[in-house]
């Protein structure tokens, strides 16, 4: 979730995977370089933010948070398996967080959409669902583009 993982990365950041460790090297405008098993590898930094966001891979930061910048832009927040309850807790805060536009990840339940997307008409906000190809387990998503007026 967000909450794991609010602050910019920076090299000498471990990304943790059920396969093993990375440590980040270096920075470019679209990728971040890693070492994995004795391996430079790149991943580019939106799928990265994606994988951070559903879940599948875990940040430990450095030792030096000092200069860390939030990251609030292009988030996504990961809905899937949480009741409608906890969901709206888990929205407000992350609407709270985050800079507009953003997704949210619904998972194949179509009550649950619902309920989503009822309480952001409710609070104003304007967005699209999208559901793409190829299938995901996080379909349908909800595009939240930005705040209408009060």
């Amino acid at each position: 979730m967000f909450e794991n993982a609010q602050f910019s990365l920076k090299p000498g950041d471990a990304i943790v995977t059920r396969m093993g460790i990375g440590i980040l090297t270096k920075k470019t405008r679209t990728y971040w370089y890693y070492l994995f098993k004795n391996k430079v590898a790149r991943i580019r930094k939106s799928q990265l933010w994606d994988m951070i966001d559903i879940g599948s891979v875990e940040i430990k930061y450095g030792r030096n948070n000092k200069y860390r910048r939030l990251k609030i832009t292009n988030r996504s927040l990961n809905l899937s398996g949480l009741t409608n309850k906890k969901s709206v807790q888990f929205l407000n805060k992350f609407l709270d967080f985050v800079e507009l536009p953003c997704k949210i990840l619904i998972g194949q339940n179509e009550e649950k959409l619902e309920f989503v997307q009822e309480t952001l008409r409710d609070d104003g906000y304007i967005f699209f669902v999208q559901d793409e190809i190829p299938p995901s387990p996080y379909r349908p998503i909800i595009r939240i583009v930005s705040k209408g007026e009060d």
